[in-house]
């Protein structure tokens, strides 16, 4: 008597998965990366205690709102 395949039903979802990632890498990449960025802000003005440790979290979020590089020294800089 033979084991079920467990893997037959997911193909289709794996499939589908790794279409997903060739289409949108850059922007899971892009959002991956922004997260990193508002926990790492947060943790150092916690860490610094800082009195607003969420403006940084604000600044973060502005400067990295498009995933294209240009303007993003303009927009740091505001």
């Amino acid at each position: 008597m033979r084991a079920p395949s467990f893997t037959l039903p997911l193909l289709p979802v794996i499939k589908e998965l790794r279409e997903y990632w060739a289409v949108d890498r850059g922007r899971l990449i892009h959002a991956c990366k922004t997260a990193l960025a508002l926990v790492l802000a947060m943790g150092i003005c916690m860490r610094l205690e800082l009195t607003l440790p969420r403006s940084a979290m604000v600044s973060v979020a502005i400067v990295m709102m498009h995933q294209h590089v240009g303007m993003v020294i303009v927009r740091s800089f505001y």
